[in-house]
């Protein structure tokens, strides 16, 4: 397993962000976990491959493991953001990007926005829009006893706000990302798009994504 350098709170943009660095194989990777997920996911997925060749950092994004919720948390813009404000504070440099899901979805936005920050993406289940054949019904919302367990171990919080928290992400997900295709092509970084057999979204939408960048 690779050596994490720290795992520890960072301020970020005047909020606590749980943070993971490891050791310093070549250029820097961010990791970014997919929605309602948590870093520590990458430990035996990804990390063993990329820890070989590169600098990876990860962390857990607001109201995702450790790192608590503040306004604003969920949508989009406020997480590219986010990433924007770690590159800035912890990375210190542009970096490569590989992101799960809403992971990804974040790394397309932030390759629009912040082109000068982003090397490279490998996007895994992206959808660049919402309309993708997706439903979210917040009256299905629910935790699981395992799901509970561990936000109480990693937060300390009320159970509560975990069901606080699915369903703000429901409500996102039923309309957000909203990016246009036009958009995509705008996009000068290397992007490899991946998606597996059973996504969520239909795989036109994925289709095309792959040919608009």
């Amino acid at each position: 397993m690779a050596k994490a350098v720290f795992r520890k709170f960072i301020e970020v943009d005047k909020h606590q962000i749980w943070s993971v660095k490891w050791q310093n194989n070549g250029q820097p990777v961010v990791l970014l976990h997919g929605g309602l997920s948590h870093t520590a996911k990458w430990e035996k997925q990804i990390l063993p491959a990329v820890s070989k060749t590169h600098h990876p950092f990860a962390y857990d994004r607001t109201a995702h493991g450790y790192t608590k919720i503040r306004p604003g948390y969920m949508h989009f813009d406020f997480q590219v953001n986010e990433l924007i404000n770690f590159l800035k504070t912890v990375v210190k440099k542009p970096a490569h990007i590989i992101g799960w899901s809403d992971g990804g979805n974040i790394g397309l936005l932030a390759a629009i926005k912040r082109p000068d920050l982003i090397k490279s993406l490998v996007g895994i289940g992206m959808n660049y829009t919402y309309d993708a054949g997706l439903s979210f019904d917040l009256n299905t919302v629910e935790a699981s006893e395992e799901e509970i367990a561990n936000f109480v171990k990693m937060t300390g919080q009320d159970p509560k706000l975990l069901l606080e928290i699915k369903r703000k992400a429901f409500s996102v997900w039923a309309s957000e990302p909203k990016l246009k295709l036009s958009k995509l092509k705008k996009i000068k970084c290397p992007v490899l798009v991946l998606a597996g057999d059973d996504e969520p979204f239909n795989s036109k939408m994925t289709f095309e994504m792959y040919e608009a960048i």
